[in-house]
């Protein structure tokens, strides 16, 4: 999501599907909040489970590997992973910031 334009309603309805996973007790039975959907959106660095992260991997990776012969797939792969494969790589000195 870092790289493409989503439709609000679709990050939306997504972040919904993932709250409900967290906070729900079981099928339309409301759960306890513990803490804020905003802070399990902060970054690991900051104590937080980094879920905004989470995401953007999925659909990045999901790019990744379903177009592999894309500009940024070619590229990515020539400087971060060149004798593996997205999903096997691994995390290097500097990584990017995609």
């Amino acid at each position: 999501m870092a790289c493409f334009l989503l439709p609000k309603s679709f990050c939306f309805d997504l972040e919904s599907i993932i709250v409900k996973f967290w906070w729900q007790k079981g099928h339309d039975q409301r759960g306890i909040h513990w803490c804020t959907w905003n802070e399990l959106c902060i970054s690991k660095e900051q104590r937080g489970l980094g879920f905004s992260s989470l995401i953007n991997l999925i659909f990045f990776g999901w790019r990744l590997i379903n177009y592999l012969n894309s500009l940024l797939a070619q590229v990515l792969k020539a400087k971060y992973f060149p004798t593996s494969n997205f999903i096997h790589a691994q995390l290097g000195n500097l990584p990017s910031l995609t």
